[in-house]
């Protein structure tokens, strides 16, 4: 059943990136479309900017491990959103502008974009290979799946429909995968919440030290990742500034997802709560993993797998677009000194795409052990935000 779900929503999503992308015919329609996405759509794509492996397996195990100010400093990435919409009228301003880099060269001349390429680039490469890896982990995790084919598979398909499509596919695919998330995610949660006893006996495992905020030790360390999230500099939104068809749209846009974040977040610290009363000894590595696999039956294991797996492609396909877009345009256009015609520049980015798609995708073979896994998610993510 579980293999099932997966299976139907990894098919679903490579026809809906593939067909959405199939007319696709000049390098501005690859990184724009046609600039008339309703409301809803954009919003799909906004999101996916700020919900990634991340904020899903570092945010449990920062409450479990923390408290609850761990998820507060996140929250940091709405107020970016909402920034981000003083800026909108400035961005949009650039008229010849499709993607940000264009904006760097105006200011800064090619000197500034071709900084600005490189810092995108290298950003957004380990942005998709973080999303791999834990695709890896999630079939790890739930199932026990060590396939190196069974892997494979799903980062390819990211990468397949990401080059057939650009921004299209990108934007058709995670239409999907936000309504699997936006499906599964409360199930799942109701689900645990209710296997650790309900919300009182929660916090009658919850340490006092893990309500606190104001009064917290590390208070100063989280109110700076706070403020380093609300800085309003991800190329990615940029980008869907510039795709949105109005600024009007592209304001309302961004009040949305700041606003559709807030329920994510107290999610999570729901979650990140039950492991405190479910687990009873602290693991070293995996809250994520152990809570999921002792409060879930096996049956909705599958659910929980889509839906963070749709997760983690429509990230892993927003960071592979940015990177097969900038290192074209802002990277080997400029680096070169080369002109090309538009279909050449629209055949390079699909070519770029599929090649450091690959290349991103063999990141999960690394990792194939559960404990390399752990230890991987253990001491990127968390020990990156504590130390």
């Amino acid at each position: 059943m579980a293999d099932f779900i997966i299976a139907l929503c990894l098919v679903t999503s490579v026809v809906a990136g593939y067909f959405a992308g199939k007319n696709i015919e000049t390098s501005t329609d690859f990184v724009l479309a046609d600039g008339r996405y309703p409301t809803f759509t954009m919003v799909a794509l906004m999101f996916s900017m700020m919900i990634g492996s991340g904020n899903l397996f570092s945010g449990m195990d920062g409450v479990y491990r923390v408290g609850i100010i761990f998820l507060v400093s996140n929250l940091g990435l709405s107020i970016q959103a909402l920034f981000f919409t003083f800026m909108t009228k400035a961005i949009r301003n650039f008229k010849e502008a499709i993607f940000p880099g264009d904006i760097m060269k105006t200011m800064y001349s090619e000197n500034g974009q071709k900084i600005f390429g490189i810092c995108t680039c290298l950003k957004a490469f380990v942005g998709t290979v973080m999303q791999f890896i834990a695709i890896g982990y999630i079939c790890n995790i739930l199932f026990g799946i060590n396939s190196v084919v069974y892997i494979m598979m799903i980062c390819l398909a990211v990468t397949f429909y990401c080059a057939c499509g650009g921004i299209r596919a990108v934007a058709s695919t995670n239409i999907l995968q936000l309504l699997i998330f936006v499906i599964a995610f409360p199930i799942v949660s109701s689900i645990v919440l209710h296997k650790s006893g309900g919300l009182e006996n929660i916090l009658g495992h919850v340490p006092p030290g893990h309500l606190r905020i104001w009064n917290h030790l590390d208070l100063m360390k989280y109110a700076l990742i706070f403020l380093w999230n609300a800085i309003p500099s991800d190329v990615g939104v940029m980008h869907r500034i510039l795709i949105a068809k109005s600024i009007k749209q592209a304001k309302t846009v961004l009040e949305i997802s700041a606003l559709l974040y807030i329920p994510v977040v107290i999610l999570l610290a729901m979650l990140g709560s039950c492991s405190l009363a479910v687990l009873e000894n602290a693991p070293q590595y995996g809250v994520f993993s152990q809570l999921l696999n002792i409060a879930l039956p096996y049956g909705f294991r599958g659910l929980v797998a889509a839906g963070m797996i749709a997760v983690l492609m429509s990230a892993a396909g927003t960071h592979l677009n940015v990177l097969a877009i900038s290192f074209t345009r802002d990277v080997i256009k400029p680096f070169f000194q080369v002109s090309l015609q538009d279909k050449t520049e629209l055949f390079l980015m699909k070519i770029v795409t599929a090649v450091l798609g690959v290349i991103a995708s063999l990141s999960p073979l690394i990792f194939i052990n559960i404990a390399n896994y752990a230890e991987f998610f253990d001491s990127i993510w968390f020990k990156s935000r504590l130390d």
